[in-house]
């Protein structure tokens, strides 16, 4: 969990996303054997701003 916002996220995310897949890449192997990765982060503060969420009656 990342406690502060350290305003380095997207980056530090992308890092570690691209050295998930650059650790299965292997000599010889092929691009389509590469497994997705899928990347969650769990933050205790708000990444995005949008507005409150509301409903339509």
């Amino acid at each position: 969990m990342q406690l502060k916002n350290e305003h380095n996220i997207e980056q530090r995310s992308e890092f570690y996303g691209a050295k998930l897949i650059t650790d299965q890449l292997v000599s010889g192997k092929k691009y389509i054997d590469l497994k997705p990765v899928i990347l969650i982060n769990i933050l205790n503060y708000n990444l995005l701003k949008v507005p409150e969420y509301c409903t339509k009656t």
